[in-house]
């Protein structure tokens, strides 16, 4: 038997220190019953779809966008590739066409939010996060990708037009936000990033692994 190619872990951790959008909730975490009360413990989660790592479909900015669940399950699982795209505050074009990214596959942009975090001294989301140019998301669609991830909380600028969400979910690419890329190889991999299964939602948290050169 082959061994399994590595597994990298490119998801955020969820807890209370994750910083939220501003005037999103952060997680909270509570309990229905506990041990003294039940003899057993069961947690109570409420959070954003939108928290940490997570996967947005078109109907988080299109009124007539399809939810997650009009999707297949081979569009969270499929080859993609991981390229540095640099400083920002804009992702360019140039950094889309020279990933090599192929028709079908994710395109995963580690930018220089990887090593600045997305939290600012308060503990708070830092709002100068980089995020993709117009352009760069028209070389998302021109390339065929199937699905955009990035190391930002959000594709576009923050308190910005949503231009880059428009272009990529009006072409039917989904958008994965707030990966974990600091310590992502470079190259081809297998991208697995499963949402939950919430029927009728725009958007949900994922676990996003690679698994190392699997893609080819």
């Amino acid at each position: 038997m082959s061994p399994l190619p590595r597994i990298i872990d490119i998801t955020l951790p969820i807890g209370p220190a994750t910083p939220p959008w501003p005037g999103d909730p952060g997680l909270t975490v509570g309990a229905a019953h506990t041990f003294a009360s039940s003899g057993w413990h069961t947690s109570v989660l409420t959070l954003s779809a939108h928290t940490g790592t997570h996967v947005d479909a078109p109907g988080h900015m299109l009124p007539d966008g399809a939810r997650l669940d009009a999707f297949g399950l081979e569009r969270f699982v499929l080859p993609a590739v991981v390229a540095e795209a640099g400083p920002g505050p804009l992702v360019g074009a140039d950094a889309v066409r020279r990933s090599g990214v192929r028709p079908g596959e994710a395109l995963l942009l580690r930018t220089d939010n990887s090593a600045r975090g997305l939290a600012d001294a308060s503990g708070a989301m830092r709002t100068d996060f980089t995020a993709l140019s117009p352009g760069a998301a028209r070389a998302v669609v021109d390339a065929g990708a199937s699905l955009l991830g990035i190391d930002g909380p959000s594709a576009d600028p923050y308190g910005a037009a949503v231009p880059a969400h428009t272009l990529l979910m009006g072409a039917g690419v989904l958008i994965v936000e707030s990966l974990a890329l600091a310590l992502a190889p470079l190259g081809r991999h297998l991208l697995v990033c499963l949402p939950l299964r919430l029927p009728g939602v725009e958007a949900s948290p994922v676990r996003a692994v690679l698994l190392e050169g699997a893609a080819g």
